[in-house]
């Protein structure tokens, strides 16, 4: 008796959707031939509405019977492995909307009561997938019976609500089911969130893409923070022309939605341009003397010519290109350091004044402390010499010993600039200046390989001390056993304080 009756229904069904079929296709041939021209704009919108209904239990109904259909047997005997293979190569219809059919026919059978609201025409299909997706992410942490248990009380939950209430209301009171269906769980989905927060900064082109995960609260911060600065600009009127309100408040609302990306950028910028130019405020302090702050490198022939810069940006390891006009912007209004890297042959003076250092007692080294830095200053090339007055880099020194060296110094290292350290070649405590001719940049663990390992710094000669080269490195005599740091040469086992050619 069953099998007849399931059979009868199997037939009213498929004379159902062959009706709806032919409706379907008169419809569009009415709209196609003009018919609703003669529709007035309140008739026409209750005609979408209907349509829009009509649609929504064509599409759960689509859903349900896909789902029958991918669990049987004769599909796969009939040469198709699902009904997503049946969709895209037996009836044409794309990937994407294959699998939408598939993952709506799971979801509706998961929830059976909103499933058949939706095919009672009681709530439409965005709302089952709202309410599909606030429980499903309120019990994510439940397992087992208690799962399902809870499913189906977060649907009792929502439904009644998709019943009476807009779609974008039942998804605001969605996000509040964990308070519902999980109390327990609130703490440890919190402190998930904060764990799992990430930030990451890609460059593309030209560009950064910044891309991140922020807890709640801090992405709902920085969402205020962002909004403010843009209703200030709003407010201020510190807008382009094109983006000044005017007056339309429908007009003004779309404009201000399609400029709020571009704005929220520049206020982004004005965020970090503010802490850079005082980092104290967020309890940044300094390292090597200098305040966190962007470095970027000219050329004066560079420059002259139109090639533009680079920045510097710790963690890369080669410096990024800045075009001419950014280069010209930055320009305008930035600390500027002049470095000189070529040309700098040291004369007869500082010559005489290094060897001298070198030579001399303790009581002559002590006498050449009080040697005016400014009597050195030629002897670099105007490259920021301060002689004996400063035992560590200064800033503007770090500021030059960046753009020469670029990275550690020790061949074949790259550790950035900005995690080395200013290595006196000619020991302080025997003499050497901090000068640029005497400082090269290095990592921590090559530091250490240069002073406990014995290993030696030479000048080139036929180099001047503004050429990155300018300095070499030579392993100690005796080695007594291999280190990874230095790849061939072994660690001195004693300290090595030996006088540099010049």
């Amino acid at each position: 008796m069953s099998t007849n009756f399931s059979s009868a229904n199997a037939v009213a069904l498929g004379a159902a959707v062959a009706d709806v079929v032919t409706a379907l296709m008169k419809v569009g041939a009415l709209v196609k031939a003009g018919a609703g021209d003669d529709v007035s704009g309140v008739r026409a919108a209750r005609l979408v509405a209907d349509l829009v209904g009509a649609l929504d239990v064509g599409e759960a109904s689509v859903a349900v019977l896909g789902r029958r259909a991918d669990r049987s047997l004769e599909l796969r005997a009939a040469g198709f492995a699902s009904l997503r293979s049946y969709l895209v190569t037996g009836v044409g219809v794309s990937q994407s909307h294959a699998n939408a059919v598939v993952a709506r026919g799971r979801s509706l059978e998961r929830f059976p009561t909103t499933r058949d609201a939706v095919l009672d025409a009681e709530v439409g299909l965005d709302a089952s997938r709202v309410i599909a997706e606030k429980v499903e992410h309120a019990i994510s942490d439940l397992t087992g019976e208690i799962k399902q248990t809870k499913r189906a009380e977060g649907e009792a939950v929502l439904l009644p609500l998709a019943r009476v209430l807009p779609v974008d209301d039942v998804a605001t009171a969605g996000d509040k089911l964990t308070e519902v269906l999980d109390p327990q769980g609130r703490a440890e989905r919190a402190l998930r969130r904060f764990e799992e927060q990430s930030l990451t900064c890609a460059r593309v082109g030209d560009h950064y893409l910044v891309k991140g995960a922020l807890p709640l609260d801090t992405g709902a911060g920085l969402v205020t923070i962002l909004e403010a600065m843009v209703d200030q600009k709003f407010r201020t009127g510190s807008l382009r022309e094109d983006e000044q309100p005017t007056g339309d408040d429908a007009a003004d609302a779309r404009r201000r939605r399609l400029t709020r990306p571009r704005l929220w950028a520049e206020a982004f910028d004005e965020i970090v341009q503010h802490v850079l130019a005082d980092p104290t405020q967020i309890g940044l302090g300094l390292r090597h003397g200098n305040a966190p702050h962007l470095t970027v490198v000219v050329e004066q022939t560079s420059l002259d010519a139109g090639l533009g810069g680079e920045i510097l940006v710790p963690g890369e390891t080669t410096p990024l290109p800045l075009p001419q006009e950014s280069v010209e912007r930055l320009l305008c209004d930035a600390d500027v350091t002049e470095v000189v890297v070529a040309g700098m042959v040291p004369d007869s003076r500082y010559r005489a004044a290094m060897r001298d250092l070198v030579r001399s007692d303790r009581a002559t080294r002590r006498a050449a402390t009080s040697v005016n830095p400014h009597d050195l200053v030629e002897n670099c090339g105007h490259v920021l010499c301060v002689g004996r007055t400063y035992r560590t880099a200064t800033k503007a020194q770090r500021t030059a010993l960046m753009v020469r060296d670029r990275h550690c110094r020790f061949p074949g290292c790259r550790v950035d600039v900005h995690r080395c350290e200013a290595h006196h070649v000619l020991e302080w405590e025997l003499g050497g200046p901090t000068c640029l001719s005497n400082l090269v940049l290095l990592c921590r663990a090559h530091h250490v390989i240069v002073h406990e390992g014995g290993w030696r710094i030479l000048a080139d000669p036929s180099l001047d001390p503004g050429h990155p080269d300018y300095w070499q490195f030579a392993p100690p005599d005796d080695r007594r056993y291999d280190s990874p740091l230095t790849g061939t040469a072994g660690l001195h086992a004693r300290r090595r304080r030996r006088p540099l050619a010049s």
